[in-house]
């Protein structure tokens, strides 16, 4: 079976990812988790729809 297929689902991503916003302080948070047990995986957040902290 090659990396990121399951035998009931098929194929299934090898990173999960979650974020959360809170839109009062401006702050974020990405997680990210990557479930190959061989292979490195290069990801990138795009936060530009977050806008810029204010001071």
């Amino acid at each position: 079976m090659r990396p990121g297929a399951v035998a009931e689902l098929g194929s299934v991503p090898l990173v999960d990812a979650v974020a959360t916003h809170d839109a009062e302080d401006g702050r974020a948070a990405v997680f990210l988790v990557n479930r190959s047990l061989s292979e490195e995986m290069t990801v990138t957040v795009n936060v530009v729809a977050l806008g810029r902290p204010t001071a």
